[in-house]
This record gives structure tokens, C-alpha cells and sequence, in this order.
């Protein structure tokens, strides 16, 4: 379908649907009517239009629309326990992890130390010359 037919039918469905009082059908009823309905073929200016269309690289670009429907749904449960096993231990304090962030606390305090005497080093030496 061109775009005029296209452009056509987009005003006179409306109008025709408000003058006999019809609604989008289902899609079962849409594959009862597509069944009664006998093939046709394409007029040639149709074909002719397609086919320059094509030679001339200028298809237009259509991607489909995500379909939703077939994503699980997120339930409670999978959220509920998902908190838990990040809470599990919420408040409890973990030696481990105590002894270890007071030996990195130290190891930092050494490192800056040990930086404080490497950069006090050259200021000494120079005022000894």
C-alpha cells in the first residue's frame, strides 16, 4: 500500500466505522475474514513502485516493538529474598571484616607516615649543603 492509500484509509476508517457503528475486530475475526477473502493480485504501478523502491536502497527501516508479554513477571518473593541475602546480617558485626579494615586502617597510616619522612628527606639535605 502507497502512502495516499495509506493516508486515504486512515481518514475514511474512522468515518466509516462511526457510520455502521463497527470496531476494531478481534484477530480471530480479522483470520475468519482474510480466509474469505480471495488472493489479489498486486496492480503493476504497485509493483513497479516496490521494485525502484529497492533499486534505489530506499526501503524504509522498520523494526518490530518489543513484545512485553513474554517477560516473567517480578513476584515479591524474588525481591523478598533478594533483600534477605543482602540483609542477612545487618547490624551483626563481623570480626573478619573488623580485623580486616583495621589492618588496611594501619597499613594506610604507615604509608603516611612513611611518605611524611621520604619528603621531609630532601628538604633536610638541602638545608645541610
Amino acid at each position: 500500500m502507497n502512502n495516499e492509500d495509506k493516508e486515504f484509509w486512515e481518514w475514511a476508517a474512522p468515518k466509516l466505522r462511526r457510520e455502521y457503528g463497527h470496531t476494531d475486530m478481534t484477530p480471530e475475526e480479522i483470520e475468519a475474514f482474510l480466509d474469505t477473502v480471495e488472493d489479489e493480485e498486486l496492480p503493476p504501478h504497485h509493483i513497479e513502485h516496490i521494485l525502484e523502491s529497492i533499486r534505489a536502497d530506499a526501503v524504509p527501516h522498520w523494526e518490530p516493538e518489543p513484545d512485553f508479554l513474554v517477560i516473567d513477571e517480578l513476584h515479591d518473593t524474588d525481591v523478598e529474598e533478594e533483600v534477605y541475602q543482602l540483609n542477612r546480617n545487618k547490624g551483626q558485626e563481623d570480626e573478619e571484616t573488623l580485623r580486616r579494615i583495621e589492618e588496611l586502617r594501619r597499613k594506610a597510616l604507615d604509608n603516611e607516615e612513611d611518605s611524611d619522612t621520604m619528603a621531609d628527606g630532601p628538604e633536610q639535605a638541602g638545608e645541610s649543603s
